[in-house]
């Protein structure tokens, strides 16, 4: 028993220092320290500066200094060095015992394999003899606007945006590359989903459905529209679904504030009287200085009618979306609601708008499409910038600006005045023929100015393999936008009220305009690399486009019953019938050749004829 329990002792004691031993080589190779360092280029054999180098899973790193060297103190034994830079891909090395690592980084750069929509078209960019922007709509869709030209502007070059007006629903301008005309319309033309759109209602576009938005510039670019072309072009592409992918269900929205970020300094009480006392010394006297001396106006808090027309006002923005498809289909849906309340009272913007696009291979030559759009927008409230010509009354932000901070006389009791100053129309103070200053927060309140949208778009189109490397393409639209205004001004406006010395009282209108565009283009493709050197993309066309405007309007003044708004138009007295109806056609013929030899040397030419009938009758056709 003694001699068997010695041998069971002696070989413990082997394990022990074997397991030992083992642990102390572990902890030793554990805490092991080792200097790396080397140099960073990149394929041209430049030293890359402010390069990244960092250890992977762990906290040490450095960066390259100007002629590419970093050095870099490392524990732990084959750890692997991550090397990252903005410009160039990113790599991950195992030192692998090794004191010097250097290593070359390739340059990042896939923009150059990009895919840009160009007119009946797209190339890669890299293949662009034009200039064509590319508005980054990752980017774009980031921003809360309700519409894409909100967030167009300082995106792209030589694109200024600008608007006229902050009242919700407001379009902005957009002019490319400078204005190109003083009298006449700078606008560019809008490319929908490849059909051509002039003057389109930007608010029936969610930005949440936009895929790509391209900006053709130059004349290089733009010829394959003609002259329509002329103020530059600007391409959208909304979202398709995928073909063999699963339903993707997305749901987002925001809601935030708006407020005016800058106003106008206004005197308070003690200048306003220090001034009136200045100017109008004897009426101030009788007024202001009746019962209280300038100094006891230091402390009194009067009215800042910036107060009283602002306000902090919330929108909200909800995106659903369904998208997805089967074997050879695709499909997507999406919903849009979008509601704004305007930084001045009484005024907003909401739009509820939904699109469906469906695309079907039918056979492997055959593919059939369809791209549906609605949209209903309202906008509401006065314009802020709206003047009255001469009629200083009519201009909503000089009467904000004017209008006294307090009333005059008030004696013992300045809330009661001012109370009396806030309820009134017309400033008593002021007894001028041609001077009405009228009080901005009855304008805003009373003022009826409704603008309703509707928006129908609808496209389809039939692509056909003729041949190898030969596509036939139909294409079809009809787009139709109905407007109605629906304008009143009652008693408590400059507009409506008989004491501005206006004799048509109470008085509204309202305009119906409906227009139509429908369009059929028809193009041929050929597109072909021969022995990889050269590269042919040549593409013949003809298209119909036209387009029916019509509208019809009424004013009446002078309406007995102002609490029926527009409703009792009828029972005024008619001064205004507006009835317009004007259609124009437009037939063409268009061809592109693009050639590239070797993606060396690049050629691209362009042909359109355009018969008109908005041209004169002996010459309809330009070239």
């Amino acid at each position: 028993m003694y001699r068997k329990s010695t041998h069971c002792f002696s070989y413990s004691i082997i394990v022990v220092c074997m397991i030992t031993t083992a642990l102390f080589f572990l902890s030793i190779d554990s805490f092991a320290q080792s200097v790396i360092s080397g140099h960073v280029l990149d394929a041209r054999g430049k030293p890359l500066e402010g390069v990244s180098v960092i250890v992977k899973n762990s906290r040490q790193g450095t960066s390259t200094d100007s002629v590419g060297f970093y050095k870099l103190t490392i524990k732990g034994a084959n750890p692997i060095l991550a090397f990252n830079n903005v410009s160039y891909v990113s790599q991950e090395v195992p030192v692998n015992k090794r004191a010097v690592v250097n290593i070359i980084l390739k340059e990042l750069n896939p923009t150059l394999d990009d895919v840009i929509v160009i007119g009946y078209g797209s190339v890669r960019r890299k293949d662009v003899t034009g200039s064509v922007g590319t508005v980054n709509v990752a980017d774009m869709q980031k921003a809360p606007v309700r519409s894409f030209e909100e967030a167009l502007a300082g995106r792209v070059a030589g694109v200024q945006v600008s608007s006229t007006d902050g009242q919700p629903g407001i379009s902005s301008s957009i002019v490319i590359r400078g204005n190109s005309s003083l009298t006449q319309d700078n606008s560019p033309l809008f490319v929908i989903d490849g059909f051509p759109v002039e003057n389109p209602d930007n608010n029936a576009i969610n930005p949440a459905d936009i895929e790509s938005m391209d900006v053709l510039k130059d004349a290089s670019a733009t010829a394959i529209y003609g002259a329509r072309g002329a103020n530059g072009v600007i391409i959208i592409t909304t979202k398709r679904g995928r073909s063999n992918q699963p339903p993707v269900i997305s749901l987002d929205g925001y809601y935030g504030n708006n407020r005016a970020t800058k106003k106008q300094k206004m005197m308070n009480p003690y200048e306003f009287v220090k001034l009136m006392e200045e100017v109008f010394p004897a009426y101030t006297d009788t007024s202001y200085l009746k019962a209280n001396t300038i100094d006891d106006y230091k402390n009194v808090k009067g009215i800042d009618w910036q107060d009283e027309i602002l306000q902090t006002a919330p929108f909200q923005n909800y995106n659903l979306a369904v998208r997805g498809g089967g074997n050879g289909s695709n499909y997507s849906i999406s919903l849009n609601a979008f509601d704004q309340k305007g930084a001045v009272v009484n005024s907003g913007f909401k739009r509820y708008q939904g699109r469906i696009v469906m695309d079907q291979k039918i056979g492997a030559k055959l593919k059939v499409g369809a791209n549906i759009n609605y949209s209903y927008s309202k906008s509401y409230g006065l314009i802020v910038t709206s003047y009255g010509g001469n009629d200083m009354s009519n201009a909503f932000l000089s009467n904000v600006w004017a209008y006294r901070p307090l009333a005059g006389a008030f004696g013992d009791s300045l809330d009661y005045w001012n109370s009396q100053l806030i309820n009134s129309d017309l400033d008593p103070d002021v007894n001028s023929t041609t001077d009405y200053r009228y009080n901005p927060l009855s304008m805003a309140k009373n003022t009826l100015n409704d603008r309703f949208v509707n928006t129908f778009s609808a496209n389809a189109y039939l692509q056909y393999e003729v041949a190898k490397n030969l596509i036939f393409k139909a294409t079809g639209v009809y787009n139709k936008v109905t407007n109605k205004a629906s304008v009143f001004y009652n008693s408590h406006t400059p507009q409506g009220d008989v004491n501005t010395g206006r004799s048509t009282g109470p008085y509204g209108s309202v305009t119906n305009v409906e227009n139509v565009n429908f369009v059929n283009e028809n193009t041929l493709n050929y597109r072909n690399s021969i022995n990889k050197v050269h590269s042919i993309d040549a593409l013949v066309g003809f298209t119909l486009n036209g387009y029916d405007y019509n509208t019809f309007g009424a004013t009446g003044a002078n309406v007995p019953n102002e609490a029926l708004g527009i409703s009792g138009l009828d029972e005024g007295n008619p001064t205004k019938i507006v009835s317009l109806v004007t259609y124009n056609r437009l037939t063409s013929f268009l061809a592109r050749l693009n050639y590239n030899y070797k993606s060396k040397y690049y050629l691209t030419s362009s042909f359109r004829a355009d018969g008109s009938s908005k041209f004169a009758s002996q010459n309809h056709w330009s070239f």
